[in-house]
């Protein structure tokens, strides 16, 4: 499957399209594997209604352990509405930039 992630860059926000695969633990989430840097090969767990990266680590068991030790505070941020800012600035990033440009 493919995945968006929200990305920081000079010219604002950027959508990236990434290779991905769904969280059997937590259906608001995909996992992915950046294997862009040969020397750390990173397992993310990113949230799908943000692009945003909720955590990462060296193996998928490291990352659901995560996952499980702070469910309860990642389902409070979920609540807030910082997070319904977050949500909003990813969809109008996919709508203006296409996955290629940033928005400020």
């Amino acid at each position: 499957m493919k995945g968006l992630i929200l990305l920081n860059s000079d010219d604002g926000f950027i959508v990236q399209e990434v290779d991905a695969k769904m969280c059997d633990y937590d259906s608001k989430c995909f996992i992915r594997r950046d294997v862009s840097n040969p020397k750390h090969k990173l397992w993310y767990l990113v949230d799908i209604d943000t692009g945003v990266f909720v955590c990462y680590a060296n193996t998928q068991k490291q990352l659901k352990e995560w996952y499980l030790d702070h469910k309860e505070q990642l389902d409070e941020i979920r609540k807030s509405p910082k997070y319904k800012i977050k949500v909003e600035r990813f969809e109008k990033a996919k709508l203006v930039n296409n996955y290629s440009k940033g928005v400020k």
